[in-house]
C-alpha cells in the first residue's frame, strides 16, 4: 500500500531522512510536538500573508464576508474529519495490513459519493438563493467557488491523516511545504491580476492545491478503492465509521455552532465591518488555532494504538504533557501580542484596524480554554465516548448561542467574546468529569 499510496511524498521523503538526523529527534512527545510545530508554522505564516493580503485588497466589508467563507471551510473540514478520518485514525490501528490496506481503500474513493452531491447540492442552493434576491452576485459566485473548493481540499486532508495513520509526520510536513509553494504562488498570481478579488480567489487558490497534492498522493488508493467502491464491503467499511461517527458529527457540527455563531450574529447585528475587526485580532493567534486543530491528527494514531494494546495510561501521560506545553505556548504568545500591539496592528493591517487591539487578551484566553477542551475532547475520542461528547457539546452550544445574542446586544463585540469563552471554560468542566470516569 505504501508505494502506491503515496508516490508525491515517497520520492524526496527518504532522502532527507537519510541526509538529515531528523530520525532520531522525532521519538517522544517533544520531537513529534516540534515537528507539529514546524509544519504549523508554515501554514501559519502562509495563512496569516495571505490574510494580510486580503485585507489590503478588498472592503472591510468583503473581507467580513471572506471570514464567513472560511467559517464554512472549517465546518465542512470538521464533518469530514468527524465522519471519515476520525474514524480512521481509531478503527484502522486495529486491523491487519491487508484489511487496513482495504479499509482506507474504499474510505479514500466512497467517501466522494457522499461529498460531491453536496458540493453540488450547496452551488445549486447558492444560485437559486441569487435568483430570488436574497445573496447578492458577488457572495453567490464566493458560495459556488467554496462549494467546488471543499470537495478538492477533502482529498488532502484524507491523504494527511492517512500518513499521520502510518506515522510519518515528516511527509506530512513535505506534502504540505509543495502545499504552500503551490497555493501561494497561484494566490500572487491573482492578487497581481485581480486584487479586487481576492476574498474569492484565495478559495480557489486553495482548492487548486490541495487537488494537486492530495490527487497525487491518493491516486494509487482512489483507483484501488474506485474498483471496489460499489460493494458491500465499501458499504461495510462506512458502517463501521458510522457507529461513532454520527454521535461525532453532532459534535463537531454543535463546536462549529459554537466558536462560530459569534461571527454571524455579528455580522446579522452589528454588519460585517464589525466581523472583521475582531477577526483581525482573532487573526494575529491563527497560529495557535492552527495548532490546535492540527496536534489531534499527530497524536491519535499513536493513542489509539496504546489503547488497543491495553496502555491507556500511556494516553492519558501524553495528553497531559501535551497540554502543560500548549498553555505556556500559548501565554507567552498572547503576553508577546499584547506588548506589541500598538506597533503590530497598524503595520499589518492598517490604522482602521487599530479597534482589534482590545480583543487580543480575550482572544487569548478563549485558546487557552480551547487548547483544554480540545485535550480532553481528543482523549475522549480515543475512547469512543463519542455519544457523551456530542450530549456535552448540545447543551454547551445552546447554551452559548443564546448568551452570544443577549450578550452581543448588551456590549458589542466584547460580548460575543465573553460568550465564546464562557462557553469553552464551560464544556472543558463537563469534559473533564467524564475523564475522572473513563480513567477510573
Amino acid at each position: 500500500m505504501r508505494n502506491r499510496s503515496f508516490p508525491l511524498a515517497s520520492l524526496y521523503a527518504p532522502l532527507l531522512v537519510k541526509i538529515l538526523p531528523i530520525s532520531e529527534l522525532l521519538e517522544g512527545t517533544a520531537g513529534k510536538i516540534g515537528l507539529a510545530a514546524i509544519d504549523q508554522s508554515m501554514l501559519s505564516i502562509t495563512n496569516f500573508a495571505m490574510n494580510i493580503m486580503i485585507i489590503r485588497c478588498v472592503s472591510k466589508t468583503d473581507y467580513g464576508l471572506y471570514v464567513c467563507g472560511y467559517s464554512l471551510i472549517l465546518l465542512a473540514n470538521s464533518i469530514q474529519n468527524a465522519v471519515i478520518n476520525i474514524q480512521m485514525s481509531i478503527i484502522a490501528p486495529k486491523l491487519g495490513g491487508v484489511q487496513r490496506a482495504a479499509f482506507c481503500s474504499r474510505l479514500a474513493a466512497g467517501q466522494y459519493a457522499m461529498w460531491l452531491p453536496i458540493s453540488g447540492a450547496g452551488a445549486l442552493g447558492a444560485w437559486a438563493l441569487f435568483r430570488i434576491g436574497v445573496l447578492s452576485s458577488h457572495q453567490m459566485i464566493m458560495a459556488v467557488v467554496i462549494s467546488a473548493a471543499v470537495p478538492a481540499i477533502f482529498i488532502r486532508e484524507f491523504y494527511r491523516s492517512l500518513l499521520l495513520l502510518d506515522f510519518r509526520p515528516l511527509r506530512v510536513l513535505f506534502s504540505d511545504l509543495v502545499y504552500i509553494v503551490i497555493a501561494f504562488s497561484a494566490f500572487l498570481l491573482f492578487e497581481h491580476a485581480f486584487p479586487a478579488k481576492m476574498d474569492i480567489l484565495t478559495f480557489v487558490a486553495m482548492g487548486a492545491a490541495s487537488m494537486m497534492i492530495g490527487g497525487a498522493g491518493l491516486r494509487g488508493l482512489l483507483r484501488t478503492g474506485r474498483e471496489t467502491a460499489r460493494g458491500t464491503r465499501t458499504q461495510a467499511s462506512f458502517g463501521r465509521c458510522w457507529e461513532n461517527g454520527k454521535w461525532a458529527l453532532l459534535a463537531v457540527v454543535v463546536t462549529w455552532i459554537q466558536r462560530q455563531s459569534y461571527v454571524y450574529m455579528l455580522l446579522f447585528f452589528k454588519g460585517a465591518e464589525n466581523t472583521a475587526e475582531v477577526n483581525a485580532a482573532r487573526l494575529m493567534l491563527m497560529p495557535v488555532g492552527l495548532v490546535l486543530i492540527s496536534y489531534g491528527r499527530l497524536f491519535m494514531p499513536q493513542w489509539a494504538k496504546d489503547r488497543s494494546a491495553g496502555a491507556g495510561e500511556e494516553v492519558f501521560l501524553s495528553a497531559k504533557k501535551i497540554l502543560k506545553y500548549l498553555i505556556s505556548g500559548i501565554s507567552v504568545y498572547t503576553a508577546l501580542l499584547i506588548i506589541c500591539k500598538d506597533e503590530l496592528i497598524p503595520r499589518l493591517f492598517g490604522r482602521a484596524y487599530l479597534g482589534s487591539s482590545h480583543f487580543i487578551l480575550l482572544w487569548g484566553l478563549i485558546f487557552i480554554a480551547q487548547a483544554v477542551r480540545s485535550n480532553f475532547s481528543l482523549v475522549l475520542q480515543v475512547f469512543e465516548k463519542f455519544r457523551y461528547l456530542s450530549m456535552s457539546n448540545f447543551f454547551v452550544m445552546t447554551a452559548t448561542v443564546v448568551a452570544s445574542a443577549i450578550l452581543i446586544s448588551l456590549y458589542s463585540d466584547i460580548g460575543s467574546l465573553f460568550a465564546i469563552l464562557s462557553g469553552e471554560v464551560l464544556l472543558s468542566l463537563a469534559l473533564w468529569f467524564a475523564l475522572k470516569g473513563v480513567r477510573s
